[in-house]
C-alpha cells in the first residue's frame, strides 16, 4: 500500500492570485500519479490546500473510480507542514512541492 499512496500537506491560506494555477498544477500532478499506479490519496481535511487536494481527488474519482480519498485527522499539538515535509524526506519518501516551479523536486 505504501507504494500506492500519496499524502498532501500544505498551507491553509492560498493567495487568491495563485489559486487557479495551483489547482491546475495539482490536478495534473494527481493525474500523473494515478498513471504511475497511485490509488490512495491522503489529506488532512483543513481549509486551504488540504481541501483543494481532497476536492481534486473527489472530482478525478469520476474519471478514475479506482482511486480512494483518505481524510486524516491528528489530535496531537505541534507539527506543521515544514515538519511533515522534513519527516517525509528523512524517511526517504519523494516530496513534490507544487510551490516550487520545477515539479518532482525532492
Amino acid at each position: 500500500m505504501k507504494n500506492q499512496t500519496c499524502c498532501f500537506t500544505g498551507h491553509r491560506k492560498i493567495p487568491p492570485e495563485q489559486y487557479a494555477a495551483l489547482a491546475r498544477r495539482l490536478e495534473q500532478e494527481i493525474t500523473c500519479l494515478i498513471g504511475q499506479g497511485i490509488v490512495y490519496f491522503g489529506a488532512g481535511g483543513a481549509l486551504g490546500f488540504d481541501t483543494l487536494a481532497a476536492q481534486t481527488v473527489l472530482r478525478l474519482k469520476k474519471k478514475y473510480p479506482q482511486i480512494k480519498l483518505i481524510l486524516c485527522y491528528l489530535t496531537k499539538p505541534g507539527g506543521g507542514t515544514a515538519y511533515t515535509v522534513a519527516y517525509a524526506k528523512k524517511q526517504g519518501l519523494t516530496v513534490i512541492n507544487l510551490a516550487v516551479p520545477s515539479a518532482g523536486n525532492n
